[in-house]
C-alpha cells in the first residue's frame, strides 16, 4: 500500500490509525480510496463513495470491533457484582485479578465501563474511583449509546470483512449507486 502514489491516493481511517497519511475527511477525496477500517455507521461510507473515486482498496485487518468479542449478559453482571462488592482500596487490583480470570482485554473492561456509566449505572466517587449508583433506574444494556454503537459496527464489519471479493465489490457499488441517485432527487 505504500507503493500507491500519494499525490492520486487517499488513506481513510475511521478508528484513528495513524500508520498512513490519512486524508482529511473536510476535504475532496483523491481517485484511489484506501479503506484502512470501517466507520461505525454505513452511511458514513456510503458519503465517501463518489463520483471522484476510481478505485477502492480495502485494507481491514487491524483492530476491529469483528475480533474482540462482546461481552455477554453474564461478563456485565459479574463485572457489576465486582464494582458493587469490592473493598474500594482494592478494586483496581481485584478488577486485574478478575479480569485475568474472565479473560478480559482493557478494551473489554474499559467498554463495560462506559455501557454502565452511560447508563449511569456507575458513578465517580469522591476518592476518585468508579462505584455503584444506588439509585439508578433499571434499564437494558442495549439502551447505552456506546452499546448500540459497537453492536452496529460488528453487523458492518460482518458484511464487508467476511464478504467474498465479488460481495465486496458489490456493496461498495450499490452504496455508491444509492447515494448518487439520492444526490440527483
Amino acid at each position: 500500500m505504500k507503493q500507491l502514489p500519494g499525490d492520486t491516493t487517499s488513506f481513510i481511517s475511521f478508528q484513528g490509525r495513524d500508520d498512513f497519511p490519512l486524508h482529511d475527511l473536510d476535504t475532496p477525496l483523491k481517485p484511489f480510496v484506501v479503506l484502512l477500517d470501517l466507520p461505525d455507521e454505513e452511511d458514513v461510507l456510503a458519503d465517501l463513495l463518489t463520483e471522484d473515486v476510481e478505485r477502492i482498496y480495502c485494507a481491514f485487518g487491524q483492530g476491529g470491533s469483528f475480533f474482540e468479542k462482546l461481552p455477554t449478559r453474564e461478563d456485565f453482571r459479574t463485572y457489576y457484582v465486582h464494582m458493587a462488592t469490592c473493598e474500594r482500596k482494592n478494586l483496581r487490583e481485584n478488577l486485574i485479578r478478575l479480569s485475568i480470570e474472565r479473560k478480559w482485554s482493557k478494551n473489554t473492561i474499559q467498554f463495560m465501563h462506559q455501557v454502565f456509566s452511560e447508563l449511569e449505572f456507575l458513578v465517580t466517587m469522591e476518592d476518585g474511583l468508579p462505584g455503584v449508583n444506588p439509585e439508578a433506574p433499571k434499564r437494558d444494556l442495549t439502551e447505552a449509546p456506546c452499546y448500540k454503537r459497537r453492536v452496529g459496527r460488528v453487523q458492518l464489519e460482518e458484511r464487508f470483512i467476511y464478504a467474498s471479493l465479488a460481495e465486496l465489490k458489490e456493496r461498495l457499488q450499490s452504496l455508491r449507486s444509492n447515494k448518487m441517485q439520492e444526490a440527483y432527487t
